[in-house]
């Protein structure tokens, strides 16, 4: 059985560029998992660098479910700003960014994985 696979994004974002690291990984089964939010929360509270949460779709789809979706705005809502919410299917990578103050989400135009869990996504290229 393929397990979901979650971590915390630890890092910073500065004029629609978001950087990076992927942290405390958490497995589950195939359409949950679960991680430690009281870590989260007291993280949050005392450096305020939590910027989101990366977990993969073992089944495939490569869009946020309802159950993400929920789950973003309420992390958004409580930390007072907005996050990422990154998701991996069939070893393809989206992000998108859910802000409390609005509905729905907004896919990032770029997002680049690299070693070490290190990441970068930009949110709109300029054309």
């Amino acid at each position: 059985m393929v397990k979901e696979i979650s971590y915390i994004l630890l890092g910073e974002q500065i004029n629609g560029i978001w950087h990076g690291r992927l942290n405390w990984r958490a497995s589950g089964s195939p359409a949950s998992v679960e991680f430690d939010w009281e870590r989260v929360l007291s993280r949050e509270e005392k450096y305020g660098d939590i910027i989101g949460f990366f977990h993969t779709h073992p089944g495939g789809m490569h869009n946020p479910s309802n159950r993400d979706d929920k789950t973003m705005h309420a992390w958004s809502n409580s930390f007072g700003k907005p996050l990422l919410c990154i998701i991996e299917a069939s070893k393809e990578v989206g992000a998108w960014i859910y802000d409390y103050r609005k509905e729905g989400n907004e896919k990032v135009d770029k997002i680049e994985r690299f070693r070490s869990n290190w990441l970068v996504a930009i949110e709109r290229l300029e054309p």
